[in-house]
């Protein structure tokens, strides 16, 4: 897969950002009090993007870097929740416009759910319809390969059978 340029791992990209962005929807379920919508599509799109990292790091670089991303990434998650919990205790978070309602908050969690499906079936549906067309190609190539090595060893065969000398018991 580290053949594949960025532009064919868009979909793989989106996928895992949508799959991630459920966390800001999560924390609101999890916040004393609902939370902004600006609030929460924020940190759902801070967590999303940031969790693109993962499967950049795993397809383009070492585990290592993976391993700190990881670590990273749960003082980051920590961070949010926190900061989702007191802007939810500050009210500060009601002067900033539209509240994610829990209607809100579960339609928006499908949505999410849906769209980071889609894009994975999307992505796997083009990696099949590559692997099947390769897989087709190296059949082609095989029983090419085949005909063209059995004409040219039959005759030779032949040709060997009838030079060969009688056995000395005959």
């Amino acid at each position: 897969m580290s053949r594949l340029s960025t532009r064919r791992l868009l979909f793989l990209y989106l996928a895992v950002f949508f799959l991630f962005s459920i966390y800001g929807f999560y924390l609101n379920i999890m916040a004393p009090r609902s939370l902004s919508l600006a609030v929460v599509l924020a940190l759902g799109a801070f967590n999303g993007a940031y969790s693109m990292l993962y499967p950049w790091l795993l397809i383009r670089h070492s585990t290592p870097w993976v391993w700190i991303t990881g670590i990273g990434h749960g003082f980051l998650a920590s961070a949010m929740g926190w900061f989702s919990a007191y802007v939810a205790l500050q009210a500060t978070s009601h002067r900033l416009g539209l509240i994610a309602s829990p209607f809100v908050t579960a339609q928006a969690l499908w949505i999410t759910l849906v769209a980071s499906y889609i894009c994975f079936i999307i992505f796997i549906r083009k990696q099949a319809t590559d692997a099947i067309r390769i897989q087709n190609e190296l059949e082609l190539a095989h029983g090419i390969q085949q005909t063209l090595v059995h004409s040219s060893i039959a005759p030779a065969l032949a040709t060997r059978s009838t030079a060969s000398p009688a056995p000395a018991n005959a």
